[in-house]
């Protein structure tokens, strides 16, 4: 009756509560495996960082460890290489073998190798742990020789002034000049520059033509030299006194020429030119670094010696254009003590076993290896001698026979007992003698006394 009530009372919405039973027979299972998923990952087994000292990124954990007085030690480490996708560059073009920078001079040009590494502070960086490595990737590169080029043909222009060809006819067509003299890059000793290598293609060169008889030649301005750089270097403006450029600022640079006859270079007729510049490179800082939380690696080391653990200096940047340098040289690597040394055999304490009735009992104790054979020499188990006791005591005698107030009880031992284990004594009831003054049949006292045990507690 009770059960059909029940049914019929729950007919109008007992469909959900039976669904949501099934529901929670298909889900426990679920939950059970998120639940030991999430313990995985806690402790770092599934290869991801947990927040205890798991491992990260990897097929399972790279160390294992022991708690001791709360601080984790480490005992066994898996070595693992490090890994990343970004990567930046450690050293330019270079020769491999003796390490010495590729700049196109002789000696100094040609194949070579540029040295990339993982970036240690891009994201998703994995450092090495235990023996792991760090390989860098060497990328071919080649700077081609700075050679000049090389020729010693030249054409040779007209005798000019002032865009004026001097030849001779006349007053402004004679006189001193300018003649140009052009490379023959065509001609067969010519060999063209490589690399940055210079190359001069032309140069002027003061020259004069005959003016007609009783004809006087002009004033000339004349240079005699090619252009040189003003010495005050690349300003603001072209304008007199102008200040020099700050670092990596466009300005202007004056070149000159020096003349034959100088007081005829002035006002527009001044042998100078203005060419963009740059001022220098701004300077740039060394700047170094350990590495996140101070660079220390995992702490390691075999049993039976100080684990150790280190940490490698990087110049991120290097000291460029005049830059104040590191103190510390790039590639620098510190190593300290870490951790407590972990004996090769650990050694448990002895525990009893059963006290046999022969009085012998055998111990045990816990050996752990660190490495194979550590504990080859010690004795997991032993024989000693131990005190059997049966507990089942026996009184011996009455209460105070043997010591006043005290019972005396005796036990079965057997093997290495203490004196006195076989026995001992409790507190009992002993009896206590009371005189009694017998009475008449009248209610008189008679003269002898009775005495009558009455037992108590002494």
């Amino acid at each position: 009756m009770y059960l059909n009530y029940r049914f019929r009372q729950s007919s109008g919405g007992g469909g959900g509560a039976i669904i949501l039973l099934l529901l929670l027979v298909v889900m426990l299972p679920m939950m059970a495996a998120l639940a030991y998923l999430g313990y995985q990952k806690f402790k770092g087994e599934d290869g991801t960082p947990g927040p205890g000292p798991g491992p990260g990124p990897g097929p399972g954990p790279a160390f294992k460890y022991k708690v001791v007085n709360g601080v984790p030690q480490y005992t066994e480490i898996v070595p693992s290489d490090c890994s990343g996708t970004e990567y930046v560059k450690k050293k330019s073009c270079h020769n491999r073998q003796t390490g010495d920078l590729l700049d196109g001079t002789a000696n100094k040009c040609g194949e070579g190798v540029e040295e990339w590494i993982l970036d240690p502070d891009a994201s998703g960086y994995q450092r090495a742990i235990g023996n792991g490595t760090c390989e860098s990737d060497f990328r071919p590169c080649n700077l081609v020789c700075v050679t000049p080029c090389e020729g010693a043909t030249w054409i040779e222009g007209e005798c000019m002034r002032d865009g004026v060809v001097l030849e001779g006819s006349e007053t402004d067509k004679c006189g001193r000049g300018v003649r140009t003299y052009t490379l023959d890059e065509s001609a067969p000793d010519y060999v063209a520059s490589t690399g940055r290598g210079t190359c001069t293609k032309n140069y002027q060169s003061a020259c004069d033509v005959e003016c007609p008889q009783n004809v006087v030649a002009p004033p000339s301005c004349v240079q005699y030299t090619t252009p040189q750089k003003s010495a005050n270097g690349c300003v603001v403006s072209k304008e007199d006194g102008a200040d020099p450029v700050g670092y990596d600022e466009d300005g202007w640079q004056e070149y000159f020429q020096i003349a034959l006859e100088a007081e005829n270079c002035t006002g527009e007729k001044r042998l100078s030119e203005w060419k963009t510049c740059r001022g220098p490179p701004t300077p740039v800082n060394c700047v170094g670094t350990w590495g996140e939380n101070d660079g220390w690696g995992p702490c390691t080391g075999s049993c039976g010696a100080q684990p150790t653990q280190s940490r490698t200096y990087t110049h991120k940047p290097a000291a460029a254009n005049g830059g104040e340098a590191c103190a510390i040289a790039d590639g620098a690597v510190e190593t300290r003590n870490c951790g407590t040394v972990q004996p090769c055999c650990e050694i448990g304490e002895w525990k009893d076993g059963t006290c046999a009735s022969d009085g012998f009992m055998t111990q045990t104790r816990k050996l752990t290896e660190n490495t194979p054979g550590a504990c080859a020499n010690y004795d997991a188990t032993k024989v000693v001698r131990c005190c059997y006791q049966e507990g089942y005591w026996v009184a011996q005698g009455a209460c105070a026979q043997h010591q006043i107030g005290k019972q005396k009880y005796t036990q079965t031992v057997a093997g290495n007992c203490p004196l006195g284990t076989d026995t001992k004594y409790e507190d009992c009831e002993t009896p206590k003698l009371v005189k009694v003054l017998p009475t008449t049949a009248g209610g008189g006292r008679q003269a002898a006394p009775v005495y009558k045990k009455v037992i108590s507690r002494l």
